[in-house]
């Protein structure tokens, strides 16, 4: 299940080649199958380094990063704090990667189309999110999820409250689901993050999306997106792979 890459925006930052960053990472990249993309947003540098990170893919629970979201967003608009009911489907949805309360935060929000219009609001283009109930076939870049997830680390979208509990919901992430793009990264890194999964007809949809905040160095945002992977466990190693390369890196560069 793929969708054609949309034409990319004009960016206020720097783009970078994914060789300038790592040509590791994108050496091993270039020896797995398509499809796969790779943003890594870096704020206070104001770079991107990217690769293929325009092509679009379904996302699986990757979209509940939107979802959570937009759920701060509209708290902070009706000027209140997030509701006791709302925490008690957000922990779930994120740390445990729990369906059912997506599905109602997701209707709760205004679905796809309140996803799509918070997104245009802030300036993230690269993802087309379902117009129903479908929350997991929304499509979606590396370059656009990086994106969302720099200007959160960058301070650019919510307000300090609702940034902290969005980044104490991703650092929460169950044991079991912390792999993908935290591969490669130091012990006292802090590192949020949000994985997806789920077997298409075309192959397996596996993603992974996350922050980091190295223990020295800048903070900055990862994701690398895949589509059509012969299992879970290729999916997974693919992304490892890169990120694994990627993450030591930003480490050795001290960015």
């Amino acid at each position: 299940m793929r969708r054609p890459a949309a034409s990319r925006p004009p960016s206020a930052g720097t783009e970078r080649e994914l060789v300038a960053l790592s040509v590791a990472a994108l050496t091993f990249a270039r020896t797995r199958a398509p499809i796969w993309g790779v943003a890594v947003s870096v704020p206070g540098g104001g770079t991107t380094y990217t690769e293929n990170a325009d092509e679009q893919v379904p996302t699986a629970s990757v979209v509940k990063v939107l979802v959570m979201l937009v759920v701060l967003e509209q708290a902070r608009q009706e000027r209140r704090p997030v509701s006791e009911g709302e925490l008690a489907l957000l922990w779930p949805m994120i740390t445990e990667s729990d369906n059912d309360s997506t599905s109602q935060l997701w209707s709760h929000v205004g679905r796809g189309q309140a996803v799509a219009s918070y997104l245009r609001a802030i300036g993230v283009a690269g993802v087309t999110p379902d117009p129903g109930t479908s929350w997991g076939v929304t499509f979606a870049s590396a370059r656009g999820m990086a994106t969302a997830l720099g200007k959160l680390l960058a301070g650019e979208i919510l307000d300090d409250a609702s940034r902290r509990l969005a980044l104490r919901l991703l650092d929460g992430v169950v044991p079991s689901q912390r792999w993908g793009v935290t591969a490669g990264t130091a012990q006292d890194d802090a590192v949020g993050v949000k994985d997806g999964w789920y077997p298409g007809e075309e192959g397996w949809r596996v993603n992974s999306v996350g922050v980091v905040r190295p223990h020295s160095g800048a903070p900055y945002a990862v994701a690398v997106m895949t589509g059509g992977r012969a299992s879970l466990r290729e999916g997974i190693e693919t992304i490892e792979g890169i990120a694994e390369r990627v993450n030591s890196a930003m480490r050795a560069a001290g960015r």
